[in-house]
This record gives structure tokens, C-alpha cells and sequence, in this order.
């Protein structure tokens, strides 16, 4: 199934995309919910950033090809991305005007369902609520002279979203790659040249519902679910 988030008439909607068609969901996806017959063309509505994430939490130097000759670390590395430099497909990044060089990486998102933590290894899928793609984007020279990277990777706009959540697992479809177009040339990196892949990461130490990517807990005890407190923006 392919989610969307979306507007229309005013209303923001989650929906299953079925060809160029999307149905309305009767509720958030990040509970129960059944698919309805309320039916919109794609041309119809405005399509969001498929979810509106408590938390983004990434990965630094997780492909074998961005490490070049260089060794990759032991442990994952793990920042901060801020909720509000989330935008939808189609809208533009903003160049800061004092930054002097800009990158833009194409990355795989994994999306939390429900709120959890101590999550152990072999029970960290039960949480994912599908995979969508994002736009990790850098100001590489603020990078290299701030303490930490909040402002080179949290800045407005640096966090870009792709149209859908796919709720089917990446392995299953093994020819999906990540695309990037920087500077009017292609890349692309298979999901092989990932060094610490999900299920691995996904050791939830504290995850809000529609949280992006992975989290690192170095000691999984039994998982919690806090269902009073369970957050439905996405």
C-alpha cells in the first residue's frame, strides 16, 4: 500500500494512492484506519510530506561508496534533524545566502508507527510503519565550522520528503534504488551498500509515531507502548 498525505478543499487527508487515484483513510494511519470510498484524482489535491515527524533522527556515513577510502565508523553516527526543515514534494530548498556550498543527499526513511523505547532487535520491525524517500541536505562549510550540525542540517527546507509512505519492505523490490540529481548528474546507491541497515538500527530508545530514520539503543530490554499518550499528527 502506498499512503499519502494530502489536501484538499481545505482539509489535510491521509489516503491509499491506487493508480492516479488516492482514497481517503477514515483515520491517521499511525492507528486503525480502513481505506474509504471518498475518491480524488491525484490532479485533485496537493500532495504533502507523507508524514509530520516528532523527531528525525539520521545516520552520518552509512554507505560504503560516500566513505570512499576512508574508514567508516564502528558504531553508527547518529544526529539531529529538526521537524521544521521538513518540506513537501515539489517545494523549493532555500539557499542561505551566506553559505558557499550546498549538497543534497538522497536518502532511505524509515517511518515510526506508535510511540516505544527499549525496543529489542528482533521486535524493532513490529514499529515501522512503511519507508518513504528524503532529501538530506547539507551546508557543508557550516558543517566543518559549527560545534554541532544543527544549523547545516536543520536549517528550513533542508529536510525534503518524497510523495508516499510504501508500507512494503525495501528488500522485497530489489531493484529500488535511491536516486540523486546534484549539478545535472545522476547517482544512485543500491540498499547493499548500506553499512548499518534496519533491523540493526532500529534499537528504539524513545520514538514519537511518524518519527524518520533510526535510532540507536545499545541495551534493548522489553518495549513499551504509552497507548494514552499516542500522538496521531503523523
Amino acid at each position: 500500500m502506498k499512503i499519502a498525505r494530502y489536501l484538499a478543499h481545505g482539509d489535510v487527508h491521509y489516503g491509499a494512492v491506487e493508480g492516479n487515484s488516492i482514497k481517503a483513510l477514515s483515520a491517521s494511519p499511525f492507528g486503525e484506519f480502513e481505506v474509504t470510498d471518498h475518491t480524488h484524482t491525484l490532479d485533485e489535491v496537493k500532495l504533502l510530506a507523507p508524514c509530520e515527524p516528532t523527531k528525525i533522527l539520521a545516520i552520518g556515513l552509512n554507505y560504503s561508496s560516500h566513505l570512499h577510502d576512508r574508514p567508516g565508523p564502528s558504531e553508527p553516527m547518529v544526529f539531529y534533524k529538526t521537524p521544521t526543515s521538513v518540506i513537501g514534494p515539489g517545494e523549493t530548498i532555500i539557499r542561505p545566502k551566506d553559505t558557499e556550498r550546498l549538497d543534497a543527499e538522497a536518502e532511505l526513511v524509515v517511518v515510526i508507527k506508535d510511540q516505544c523505547r527499549n525496543v529489542p532487535k528482533e521486535e524493532a520491525m513490529q514499529h515501522v510503519l512503511g519507508y518513504t524517500c528524503g532529501n538530506d541536505v547539507s551546508a557543508r562549510d557550516w558543517q566543518r565550522e559549527d560545534r554541532n550540525w544543527w544549523r547545516a542540517k536543520s536549517t528550513d527546507t533542508f529536510s525534503g520528503r518524497a510523495l508516499y509512505c510504501h508500507r512494503h519492505r525495501p528488500q522485497q523490490h530489489p531493484g529500488l534504488r535511491q536516486d540523486q540529481r546534484r549539478r545535472g548528474t545522476g547517482g544512485e546507491h543500491q540498499l547493499p551498500d548500506i553499512r548499518h541497515s534496519h533491523p540493526g538500527l532500529l534499537h528504539l530508545q524513545v520514538r514519537d509515531p511518524g518519527a524518520g530514520r533510526h535510532d540507536l539503543h545499545r541495551h534493548p530490554r522489553r518495549a513499551r507502548r504509552d497507548e494514552g499518550r499516542r500522538c496521531l499528527r503523523g
